[in-house]
């Protein structure tokens, strides 16, 4: 053919128009071309361009049917074979973006990535990556294989080998790592970072998963944040979990509404829902206990079944274990050592304020304990008195820092012996509380009434001798 424009190079076919370059068999045979700065490289490449001009086209059929569309490179046998119209595309591979037409502005590089794709703004990079993709926009998959499902979702971005794997009709998700989210087929707004991370997952949205094999197997579980290497690994459908730390609910499969921040907290958790642990370690071993919440590392670590506890502090209720409506507060000295006054482990309402080393506790006001008689049962009459404090012997004296020393702690006090008292009380002690042998505890208030008795039958004699003169 004739060269009835300037500066065009051909070797197998001349082409027409300006600026171009034909090497191959119909390569930008078109002869009414007009378009101009287009380079068409193997058998059949821009064979059908009239108008396009600054395109790019290496292999056999590669951009074989762009008509007018302009700005594309096609580098690949069949890239962007059907595109006719379709502007600003960047094809390279065996077959990438094959079924484009006229949508602009995609990027596919790698055999069949884009390969059915007729819609716009997509980056495919990668071997078969988007391969499947309709009508989905939007999307930026790296990694062989990545979002090699998608059909028609919109505004996802997977990164890493069959990141999205499965995803159809999902948006707004996103998957950083091998197999991040691989399983998702239909679901929306999911965050997933790390290899593995929330791969089984199908249907659940609007989870967020950070760390290697974080949320691994969750299904349909949704608003969910793991963030650490297998945190909340096993959970399957539980919701509105936040865990921060590696093996952070580890262990939890539907659970709900729990926090868990800190290393192997809430760790052994499995169907326990509302539960709050803040601090490596701590409620390690809860696994149905709920509605719990421990401050502190190790706190409330030996938990299991309890209920509706509370602690504060290192180590917090570290023995309990099935108690419930347990309240415990900084219970380890001030060198460390692990000292609570009373040491909770299957009981339950008990209220445990620091530790035995403590010197002096302060408040503002008496405390204010409950009294209405609507509230008691089995009243009776108590058998002490004037005797009783007769061979009641105080004493003054200072606490040992502790059993194995001489050393004083605090300022001295005056008081009672427990021992004394427990001996005058006898079989059914109130004063003194025995429940730990080791370690009796006098209850003050118990010994008012006694002392009211005692004035009584003082007052008594008083009146009697006072009648006899």
């Amino acid at each position: 053919m004739p060269n009835t424009k300037v500066n065009n190079l051909g070797i197998g076919n001349y082409p027409v128009g300006t600026n171009n370059v034909a090497l191959g068999t119909s390569a930008l045979n078109n002869g009414s071309l007009t378009g101009g700065c287009n380079v068409a490289i193997g058998t059949n490449t821009l064979t059908a361009n009239t108008t396009g001009c600054c395109s790019v086209a290496i292999g056999n059929n590669a951009g074989a049917g762009l008509t007018s569309g302009g700005r594309i490179i096609a580098i690949g046998a069949n890239a962007l074979c059907a595109n006719t119209t379709g502007i600003d595309n960047v094809a390279i591979g065996r077959a990438s973006m094959a079924a484009n037409i006229s949508s602009n502005n995609n990027v596919a590089i790698g055999n069949s990535t884009l390969a059915n794709n007729t819609a716009a703004d997509n980056v495919a990079i990668g071997i078969e990556t988007l391969s499947a993709n309709t009508t989905g926009c939007r999307n930026t998959a790296v990694g062989g294989c990545s979002m090699i499902c998608n059909t028609t979702g919109c505004l996802n971005t997977a990164v890493g080998f069959a990141s999205l794997g499965s995803n159809s009709t999902g948006v707004n998700n996103t998957a950083i790592g091998g197999c991040a989210l691989c399983s998702n087929t239909t679901a929306n707004d999911n965050v997933s970072v790390g290899a593995g991370s929330l791969c089984l997952n199908t249907t659940g949205c609007q989870n967020t998963a950070v760390g290697s094999a974080a949320l691994a197997v969750n299904t349909t579980g949704a608003c969910n944040i793991a963030v650490g290497r297998t945190a909340m690994c096993c959970n399957t459908t539980g919701v509105e979990n936040t865990a921060v730390g590696f093996l952070a609910l580890g262990a939890n499969t539907t659970g709900a509404s729990n926090v868990s921040v800190g290393n192997q907290s809430l760790r052994c958790n499995t169907t326990a829902s509302n539960n709050t642990a803040v601090g490596n370690a701590s409620l390690l071993g809860n696994t149905t206990g709920c509605l719990n919440t421990a401050v502190g590392a190790n706190a409330l670590r030996c938990n299991t079944t309890g209920c509706n506890n509370v602690t504060l502090g290192y180590n917090g209720l570290f023995n309990a274990t099935t108690g419930s409506g347990n309240v415990g507060i900084a219970p380890s000295r001030a060198g460390g050592g692990f000292g609570p006054v009373f040491d909770v482990t299957t009981e339950s309402n008990r209220i445990v304020m620091g530790h035995d080393e403590i010197t002096n506790a302060y408040v503002k006001v008496a405390w204010t304990v409950t009294s209405d008689c609507r509230d008691k049962m089995n009243i009776n009459t108590i058998p002490h008195g004037l005797c009783f404090v007769k061979q009641l012997n105080p004493v003054s004296f200072n606490f040992k820092t502790d059993r194995n020393t001489e050393v004083p702690s605090g300022n001295k006090r005056y008081g009672f012996l427990a021992q004394d008292i427990i001996a005058l009380e006898g079989e059914d002690p109130v004063i003194i509380d025995n429940e730990q042998p080791e370690h009796l505890k006098y209850q003050g208030e118990a010994l008012v009434p006694v002392l009211v008795n005692a004035i009584k039958e003082l007052t008594a004699k008083v009146e009697a001798l006072e009648n006899k003169s």
